[in-house]
């Protein structure tokens, strides 16, 4: 997948990243014998790339007076002496390894350092070759993005009550106790739920007995509301007597670039102590309301960006259109043409891995993870890259 870009005048430029598709990491154990045997065992310190900046320096590195202490020699002119920390990294054995340094010094274009972490991605990006379109070039145009200016009100309609109704179920099958209540369009609310809209925590009673909330994540605290609004009593009597010792309000936050907003909430209650698994799953029924709505809440921009570069698994888009860059901070997945010169446009499911800006210009990294209207379509798309060879 293409995800960097390397400026025509071939200087090396600071990467200001705008967002990014996270990693899982194994840490190597913080042991210095054992990082540098994982440095010796995987060549890392040869040919290395710098992180966060376009383009590939060329970089030496030298072993200091430690262990671990290392002097890196990078011959373009880079300001690095403001960072606290380097960060190298380099595929080697079908890995992504990142070996972060402690800036201790630095004098002209070299810099001591000690070797603090390494780190090694769990999942390895595709990295097919990458092809420059300059001499030939390609476009992406058509874009089918998240609905940026989303008004709140119009998006929970019926469509949003279709999807709570078809949520629940699912719900219900796993959590037979549970529900999905909505909150839009109500005006008959609860102390609880007057209290999830204003302060979008969880509420999570573990024992009603004494109204002691979960300490094992950010709740809010019902006792002391209670208590201030002289209810405890009567609230534990209440639940006593429908014997309930432990029940979760979990709020359904709908994210949008505005503003966040309680739509709804997850409920249970149970005569023992709930489960964490309740909890997380929760967490998973309120993630699938979300994308539902903005996958039912999308936008088409008709405006033609260049495609800088083409590998057989993704692009790299120089973007002009702050309204593409906003929709896909919002939403990562989006769909666009992608045209090649005298060739019909072909249209593609992608996912924005990497925004960045150097200097002025924002960037794209791409990666392509289906082909919308024609079965054979990736296929195609790859023989056309192929070509650039």
């Amino acid at each position: 997948m293409a995800t960097d870009t390397k400026p025509k005048n071939e200087s090396i430029k600071r990467i200001t990243t705008i967002s990014q598709a996270p990693r899982e990491w194994e840490i190597v154990e913080n042991n210095p014998d054992k990082m540098i045997e994982y440095v010796s065992q995987n060549h890392l310190l040869k040919d290395p790339y710098l992180k966060n900046y376009s383009g590939k320096p060329t970089i030496a590195v030298k072993q200091g007076n430690g262990k671990t202490s290392f002097i890196l020699e990078i011959s373009n002119p880079i300001g690095l002496v403001k960072e606290s920390e380097i960060v190298l990294y380099k595929y080697a054995r079908e890995k992504y390894f990142e070996m972060v340094f402690q800036r201790i010094d630095s004098r002209d274009k070299s810099h001591i350092c000690t070797l603090r972490q390494i780190k090694i991605a769990k999942q390895t990006r595709r990295t097919s070759d990458r092809f420059s379109t300059e001499t030939n070039p390609v476009h992406g145009g058509n874009f089918l993005v998240a609905k940026i200016d989303l008004d709140i009100k119009s998006a929970l309609g019926f469509s949003t009550e279709v999807i709570f109704n078809e949520v629940d179920k699912t719900l219900k099958a796993k959590y037979p106790r549970s529900k999905i209540v909505p909150l839009f369009n109500r005006d008959d609310l609860t102390d609880e739920e007057e209290i999830l809209l204003s302060e979008k925590l969880p509420i999570f009673i573990i024992n009603t007995s004494t109204m002691e909330s979960s300490k094992d994540i950010k709740t809010f605290d019902l006792k002391s509301y209670y208590e201030e609004e002289f209810l405890l009593e009567e609230k534990i009597a209440a639940l006593r007597k429908d014997m309930i010792q432990s029940f979760i309000y979990y709020p359904i936050v709908f994210k949008s670039p505005k503003e966040d907003v309680v739509i709804g909430y997850c409920y249970n209650e149970s005569q023992t102590v709930i489960s964490h698994g309740n909890l997380e799953y929760f967490e998973i029924i309120a993630e699938t309301i979300n994308k539902r709505i903005m996958d039912s809440s999308t936008a088409i921009i008709d405006e033609k960006q260049n495609i800088l570069n083409v590998s057989e698994h993704g692009v790299l888009i120089e973007v002009t259109s702050d309204s593409i860059v906003q929709a896909l901070k919002a939403k990562p997945a989006f769909s666009m043409d992608i045209v090649f010169k005298m060739m019909v446009p072909m249209r593609f499911s992608l996912y924005a891995r990497h925004i960045y800006k150097i200097d002025d210009t924002i960037y794209i990294g791409a990666e392509i993870t289906g082909s919308n209207n024609d079965e054979k379509g990736f296929d195609k798309y790859k023989d056309i890259v192929r070509a650039f060879k």
